[in-house]
């Protein structure tokens, strides 16, 4: 039954209620129940979140989760967890660090509290994407190897495939060439996904350019021995490691493949990037990429 009190009419009975709490001498004489002073918020939030009244909506029901939190039982646990998601969605709308730290708190209940990885697992993807966001990628990636961790633990190998080639991204993006060397790699291997053929050859690709930049030229030929032969980003690979290793000097050639690769396909920025590291590595003197 929907209440008829105003989003404001809401909060002041849920402060009062809550007051209460904290009133030794009425806590002596009358039982005052957590559950129902958090109940009394989350009315109050969900009513002004149906107001578009996003920011006390994301307080009030942020305010419940600290609420729950105290009752300290399983139930009350995942009703705090959900209290805290309803906050992060909110915030996300007004103030996505917020949101970030709200869907960090569910995490936290959820994998320490409750013991429910595969909600744990969800939780810090999303706490993760929200950091990517706002440009926070050391956190984001700290979020996502907690999430190949909890997926790795369920035995759910396409969902810690996919947050594996996240992070491969996000540490190649920030220079971490030897982190994302080895990630990827890791995803060559893997045989998990279904879709990974598809995948396989951006994979294989990626490893190469950190390798090369790395001066790993005896693993990244091997990785290029299993490419496709057809493939465009095959013969930029071959280029650059034959130019690395000295056995040829066709500068032109591979900037040629490389002005059709940036043509035909679109460019995920951290290959941008690697590929002007690659260029340092392989002929700091000249502007081929």
């Amino acid at each position: 039954m929907t209440s008829r009190l105003s989003p404001e009419e809401l909060e002041r009975k849920a402060d009062a209620y809550y007051k209460r709490m904290n009133n030794f001498i009425l806590n002596w004489f009358s039982s005052i129940d957590l559950t129902q002073a958090a109940d009394f918020y989350i009315q109050a939030a969900q009513a002004y979140c149906n107001t578009s009244n996003y920011c006390k909506s994301a307080e009030l029901f942020y305010r419940a989760g600290e609420i729950l939190l105290q009752e300290n039982k399983e139930e009350s646990m995942y009703e705090a967890s959900s209290a805290f998601v309803k906050s992060a969605e909110s915030f996300y709308i007004i103030d996505k660090e917020k949101s970030a730290r709200a869907y960090a708190k569910s995490f936290e209940i959820a994998s320490h509290r409750v013991g429910d990885f595969s909600m744990a697992a969800i939780l810090a993807v999303k706490t993760a994407k929200i950091y990517r966001e706002i440009k926070e990628e050391k956190e984001a990636l700290s979020y996502l190897y907690k999430a190949t961790e909890l997926y790795g633990n369920a035995q759910m190998k396409v969902n810690r495939r996919n947050i594996i080639s996240m992070c491969a991204e996000l540490e190649m993006r920030q220079k971490n060439y030897e982190q994302a060397f080895h990630l990827y790699k890791d995803l060559i291997l893997d045989d998990s996904n279904i879709s990974q053929i598809i995948e396989k050859t951006t994979h294989q690709f990626s490893a190469i350019l950190c390798g090369i930049i790395l001066g790993k030229t005896k693993e990244c030929t091997e990785i290029l021995n299993d490419m496709e032969e057809s493939k465009t980003e095959t013969k930029i690979a071959l280029h650059m490691i034959s130019i690395k290793t000295g056995r040829e000097a066709d500068h032109e050639g591979l900037e040629t493949e490389i002005a059709y690769l940036r043509r035909t396909s679109k460019i995920a920025p951290e290959i941008g990037l690697a590929l002007q590291d690659v260029q340092m590595s392989i002929d700091p003197d000249n502007d081929i990429l």
